[in-house]
Formats: structure tokens, C-alpha cells, sequence
């Protein structure tokens, strides 16, 4: 993601969908970005009151930044995914409700079938996002889970971080970190561990040219990078994804519990 130049805003028109266009236009200055705001009919024309005066807010954004309001008939999974390519957009940026897993299981959240399907990276944050909307990002957290992508991740990561003019802070979470004392050379163990997971990440800095912070935390990634997150009072979180379907899987293939779980907005490249 060296260049977002173009920003892909699906909304439904709900109070949510206003609060994620301000927070988009705030973006949109950031990158100097294009916005387009794409709405999937289902119910057909004309829309309801709440649902009009939703409309005229967000086209009450698009003064602040260059944007367009684009509609299209259809589900709305196929519509974003079908307007991401059309459009050729940088970025897709949405908002969450939080759907429980049961129901993510099965493709009940939206979201969670986008960050699966999406070619592009996808930015995505819980519920309202326009308290974000005047918060400038100082912070990025970037998760590591040093696995083939590693090296593209922290690129992306470092890309934003430079582009927003923010801070970058590395992070790597597993649960072979943690302490197992009934094991023999506990200690050396996980001595040997973070010192390759950290050489590791060293290597992957050099390639990227940065210089970040690296934390290296026990337990499993779901747990420990939201707590960081929360200490860093991180702005944004830059994880991996995989398009791949399991119900268990590391840091490349649980970005949507990610999302729910974060204390800010995650970015799954």
C-alpha cells in the first residue's frame, strides 16, 4: 500500500454508515484520497426518512473531500466486492456492529465475508466511527506473525505510518512465549524463542528500512495485541489477512475477532 488514492466507503445508511463517511473524509485529507461511497438496493426506491436523512449526511461530507455516492442493486458482500474491483480502490473502509461468532460462522457479518474476499486491503473499526473522525493517527501497532507475508505486512505498516506521519511500534504475540514451568529449561526456552522471533523481526526491519519498537508478548495474539494496543493507545492496528476459511488459525486468519476486540481501528492488509 504505498498509495491510497482511492477509498471504497460501503454504506447502509444507518446512523454508523454517517459516522464511517467522517471519519473517510478525514482519511480522504490525510492521503489525499478520492472517496466512493457505494449503497447496495435491496428494498428498492424511494428510501425511508431515516434512511434519506442519512443519505443527505453523507453527501454533506462529500464537500470536504472529492467523493461520490454510488448506488448499486444487489446484496451488499457482492456489491462492495464488485465495486472495490470496478472502481480499482486502494482501501475499503467499513464499520462493524460485532457480529458473535456463531453467527460470523455462518456469513452473517459482512465485514467479516469483505476482510475475507477483499482483494485490497480493508480498514475496518466497532460501531461509530465518527469520534475518530477529528482524532489525527500518531500511533500505528503493527502485528507480526513472522509468517510468509511478514515481510509485506510490515512494509504496508510502515507505509501508513509514514504517510500519516505517525509513530510505528512492532508487535509479535504467541503462545510459545509464555512460561511453562512443568517443562524442563523453561527459561532457556523461551529465551532461545524471543531471541529468534526478535532476530526475526530484525531482519524483517532492515529489508523494510525501519526502525520500530518491537514488543514481543505470551499468549495467544487475540488476548495480547488488544491489551498493547490499549497501553500504546494505538490509533490504527495493521495486521495480515488470508482468504483462507478456518475456524482456527493465527494472526493471518482471525482479522474480524481482531477488529471486534481492538481498542482502534484495524487495517488488514
Amino acid at each position: 500500500m504505498t498509495h491510497v488514492g482511492k477509498i471504497l466507503v460501503p454504506v447502509d445508511l444507518s446512523p454508523r454508515s454517517v459516522g464511517a463517511a467522517r471519519y473517510a473524509a478525514s482519511l480522504g485529507s490525510a492521503f489525499n484520497s478520492e472517496i466512493v461511497f457505494v449503497h447496495a438496493i435491496q428494498k428498492g426506491w424511494p428510501l425511508g426518512d431515516a434512511e434519506s436523512n442519512a443519505r443527505d449526511a453523507i453527501m454533506a461530507v462529500q464537500g470536504s473531500t472529492p467523493s461520490r455516492f454510488v448506488v448499486r442493486e444487489g446484496a451488499p458482500v457482492p456489491v462492495i466486492l464488485e465495486g472495490a474491483e470496478t472502481e480499482s480502490v486502494d482501501l475499503i473502509l467499513m464499520p462493524t456492529r460485532g457480529v458473535p461468532m456463531l453467527s460470523r460462522f455462518f456469513d452473517r457479518s459482512i465485514t467479516a465475508q469483505v476482510l475475507r474476499a477483499a482483494s485490497c486491503p480493508v480498514w475496518a473499526g466497532v460501531d461509530d466511527l465518527s469520534s475518530l473522525s477529528s482524532r489525527p493517527i500518531r500511533t500505528v501497532l503493527c502485528g507480526l506473525s513472522l509468517g510468509p507475508r511478514a515481510g509485506s505486512v510490515l512494509r504496508c505498516a510502515a507505509d501508513l505510518a509514514r504517510q500519516l506521519r505517525a509513530t510505528l511500534t512492532v508487535i509479535h504475540a504467541s503462545k510459545s512465549l509464555e512460561s511453562m514451568p512443568a517443562y524442563p529449561c523453561n527459561g532457556e526456552w523461551r529465551l532461545w524463542v524471543k531471541a529468534m522471533a526478535r532476530n526475526d523481526i530484525s531482519a524483517l526491519q532492515k529489508e523494510a528500512g525501519t526502525h520500530a519498537d518491537i514488543w514481543l508478548e505470551p499468549g495467544p495474539p487475540l488476548a495480547a495485541i488488544p491489551t498493547v494496543a490499549e497501553t500504546l493507545r494505538a490509533d490504527l492496528l495493521v495486521i495480515g489477512k488470508s482468504p483462507q476459511r478456518r475456524i482456527l488459525g493465527d494472526l493471518r486468519t482471525m482479522s474480524y475477532d481482531m477488529v471486534c476486540r481492538a481498542p482502534c481501528p484495524v487495517a488488514s492488509v
